[in-house]
């Protein structure tokens, strides 16, 4: 069982209020870059795979991970659990899903908001 998620880091953030006494800025250079990273954690295992990419997460970024994970596990069924993301629920990973059976995809329930 593998779980997949993204995480998008920003150059030039803005900070907010932290739990300190006196706040300090730190100048940094205009503009928003984005470097973002697909990891793949093994639950049994514990193994981490990565893949990144400094443009934009789409359908054809997200199907990095399973271009690298394929060659990863030989012969082996990849139950992959992915969060509902629009772009890892697209047309385009669906039929990339369908090339390869060894691949299971796994979508937890929207949690709902009380």
């Amino acid at each position: 069982m593998l779980f997949v998620d993204a995480s998008h880091f920003i150059h030039a953030f803005h900070p907010d209020y932290a739990l300190t006494e006196k706040r300090v800025f730190t100048e940094t250079a205009s503009g928003r870059k984005r470097y973002n990273v697909l990891g793949a954690l093994n639950f049994a295992t514990k193994a981490i795979s990565a893949t990144g990419n400094d443009s934009y997460m789409n359908a054809a970024s997200a199907v990095d991970p399973f271009n690298k994970l394929l060659p990863e596990h030989p012969g082996s069924i990849l139950n992959i659990a992915l969060d509902n993301a629009k772009y890892q629920k697209c047309k385009a990973i669906s039929e990339y899903i369908a090339l390869y059976p060894s691949i299971k995809l796994f979508y937890p329930p929207l949690a709902r908001l009380i």
